[in-house]
């Protein structure tokens, strides 16, 4: 069973995921070990709904690199993007 446990924070009346949040959906969608290291390149919130009577954003897509390889993060899929490699 995944762990899809979301964390919030609240800014101006609205929770918004943080960003340690998605690194451990990522982590647990993709069964990587939990001290592995996740670098965003950028995000985008565009999930929004409510919760319990809260408005609230969740990440919809991200760039990410793992272990200096870029990959791009949407829902369920994580492709290789190799345009986002870290430079050596």
């Amino acid at each position: 069973m995944i762990d899809q446990a979301f964390t919030f924070r609240e800014r101006d009346g609205i929770l918004y995921e943080t960003e340690e949040s998605l690194r451990h959906r990522i982590r647990a969608e993709f069964l990587f070990p939990e001290d592995l290291d996740i670098d965003f390149v950028e995000t985008s919130t565009a999930e929004l709904g409510e919760l319990h009577g809260w408005a609230y954003s969740a990440f919809s897509d991200a760039t990410v690199r793992v272990k200096g390889k870029g990959y791009r993060w949407s829902g369920d899929m994580l492709v290789r993007a190799p345009s986002f490699d870290e430079e050596w």
